[in-house]
């Protein structure tokens, strides 16, 4: 009797261990595309990734945003495919990204200047 709940909790954790693993993988870029890119006190970068999951969308900011970036997922509830920046507005504590469905985002410049 040891013996199949020795197996069976083995079989149980390897189970549970998997699913992680495999939502993670699915998380992977296959490819990745600049979609458009934006100058100013920074670089900003919309991204489009293909990954096992689907396509997704991220904002890549930083001095040189193609090496060197914060990422920020876009969340694919935006209704436009792909999204597209109508303004960018840096200024010294930040950036705001306008997008053509009405959605803003906020990024902090210490989150992308200064050596990240």
């Amino acid at each position: 009797m040891r013996t199949i709940t020795a197996v069976g909790t083995a079989v149980l954790a390897t189970l549970a261990a998997a699913v992680p693993l495999g939502a993670a993988a699915a998380d992977v870029p296959l490819r990745t595309e600049v979609v458009q890119r934006e100058q100013g006190r920074g670089e900003l970068l919309l991204v489009r990734q293909w990954t096992l999951g689907g396509t997704r969308y991220e904002l890549r900011l930083g001095h040189d945003a193609d090496i060197r970036f914060h990422p920020v997922r876009i969340p694919p509830a935006l209704p436009s495919e792909p999204p597209r920046i109508t303004g960018v507005d840096w200024a010294e504590d930040g950036v705001e990204i306008r997008f053509d469905s009405g959605h803003t985002v906020g990024v902090p410049a210490d989150a992308y200047l200064g050596g990240r």
